[in-house]
């Protein structure tokens, strides 16, 4: 959308930005077809792309709503319903730079974490059929399940006879992992 004097004087008009700087802005995300990075390469002067992005959405957003631009049928107006958020995008650009930036023992040390809780997973699986088989029973998850349009009471719960947390703390042990649950006390607090 493009502005009039009236309306960059009226609802555009900010401290941190004259009125030469948002016309450039305009013209040359409207020349570079909102590539931002583009936009950011053509800038006279030290920015980064958030900031260009937040004044761009800024104004659009604000003549959005001065004009009274309704979205299509049956779809939303992007530009007022999620309005772009600088902070969250430079704290994600942020962390993502970081995870690229990790050390050969940092990500061996993630892997390992994740092959970890795999096995973890594929142990309790396994566990969670053969008790099946064993008792010819119905799973936990679908003992518990309330009846269509009703509650399930906790007095008509068929509970299994080991304790989740038990079986989880005793699959953990298993592999390698001394971690305490809620159902054990710790001898000495952390």
């Amino acid at each position: 959308l493009v502005y009039s004097d009236e309306e960059y004087e009226k609802l555009l008009h900010v401290e941190d930005w004259t009125r030469k700087e948002t016309d450039d802005l305009m013209k040359l995300v409207e020349r570079f077809h909102l590539n931002f990075i583009l936009v950011q390469d053509r800038w006279e002067g030290d920015v980064t792309v958030e900031i260009l992005k937040d004044r761009f959405y800024f104004i659009q957003r604000k003549l959005t709503e001065a004009r009274n631009i309704a979205a299509s049928e049956g779809e939303e107006n992007v530009l007022l319903t999620k309005p772009y958020n600088r902070q969250h995008e430079e704290q994600r650009k942020k962390l993502f730079e970081e995870s690229l930036s990790r050390s050969v023992n940092e990500e061996k040390l993630e892997q390992e974490t994740l092959d970890k809780a795999r096995k973890i997973e594929t142990m309790m699986r396994k566990r969670k059929q053969s008790h099946k088989a064993k008792t010819g029973s119905e799973s936990f998850e679908q003992v518990v399940t309330p009846p269509s349009g009703g509650v399930l009471l906790r007095s008509e719960m068929i509970l299994p006879k080991v304790p989740a947390n038990q079986k989880y703390s005793d699959a953990l042990e298993g592999l390698g992992f001394g971690l305490p649950t809620a159902s054990h006390r710790l001898e000495k607090p952390f």
